[in-house]
């Protein structure tokens, strides 16, 4: 099992003008490559959505394994440990949102924000 740090990611934080919601938001996306099972510890609410391939999901807070299609989003809570994987022959494509509230160097932050590795 990789840990989620040898993943290629990268992040865009965007800011949604609407009257429902004007929270910054952070977005992150990254690829889970066949074969691989990434595996962190949820350091704040998000959103994960599953794009390109269909992917696998089991979490801590659950009995129950998640298979996600392409398009599917679910809600992570701060506190759970999750597991990813694929059974595609391509990488699934990633993306973990949640809202943005800066601390000091947003980028340096970002990481550290969404994912406690290796607790």
């Amino acid at each position: 099992m990789k840990p989620i740090s040898s993943c290629r990611a990268f992040a865009d934080i965007t800011h949604h003008d609407t009257r429902q919601d004007v929270t910054p938001k952070m977005v992150l996306h990254f690829g889970v490559m066949p074969g691989q099972t990434v595996s962190w510890r949820i350091a704040v609410d998000s959103d994960l959505r599953a794009d390109k391939a269909r992917l696998w999901l089991t979490r801590s807070i659950s009995s129950y394994d998640h298979w996600l299609v392409p398009g599917d989003v679910i809600r992570l809570v701060r506190g759970e440990r999750v597991w990813l994987s694929t059974d595609a022959d391509i990488a699934a494509e990633v993306s973990l949102t949640s809202s943005y509230v800066p601390t000091g160097n947003p980028l340096g932050r970002m990481f550290s924000r969404l994912f406690v590795l290796g607790s």
